[in-house]
């Protein structure tokens, strides 16, 4: 009995130290939420999604601002797309970005600030890919190791549910 109570507290110490590499404890500064878009019907060319940083701690938060460059985005953020079977849609991501030596562009969130945008997935997902109609299960994690004096690390979202109309 003593051996499966240390085996229990070997798991949880582990995930605890895991999960913190991979921005899954609860001290993160930042909390990243997605959401659907009220109102608009889902289909193959257009899914948008709300995306929202909150700054949860006490002192203001920088977060390297370049989601305006759309090339730069799947660099930052991996969107995890999965139909109603468990079947994956591939969206590319992941790389390296070459950002200027002075770039400067950063949002400061004071505490309790957020910084909003609208992501369209159909934008990153490849032509060639034929999506059906039906529930789709949309998680982004969101890494940054880039900038000065800002949020470096992994954040993952919580889990959505995107229907497609058409």
């Amino acid at each position: 009995m003593r051996k499966g109570r240390l085996s229990l507290l070997y798991c949880a110490t582990v995930m605890l130290i895991v999960g913190s590499s991979h921005g899954w404890a609860s001290d993160s500064p930042l909390k990243l939420v997605i959401s659907t878009v009220p109102g608009v019907r889902y289909s193959r060319d257009a899914m948008p999604i709300k995306v929202t940083f909150s700054n949860t701690s006490d002192k203001s938060v920088r977060i390297l601002d370049v989601f305006q460059q759309r090339e730069a985005l799947p660099v930052f953020f991996r969107f995890e797309i999965k139909s109603a079977n468990g079947t994956y849609v591939p969206i590319p991501g992941g790389g390296k970005i070459d950002l200027p030596k002075n770039y400067q562009r950063y949002a400061e969130l004071a505490k309790g600030q957020k910084y909003r945008l609208t992501v369209n997935l159909s934008e990153y997902i490849k032509p060639e890919m034929r999506l059906k109609k039906g529930p789709y299960t949309v998680t982004l994690t969101y890494s940054n190791q880039y900038g000065d004096r800002c949020f470096q690390g992994q954040l993952t979202s919580n889990s959505i549910q995107m229907n497609l109309e058409k």
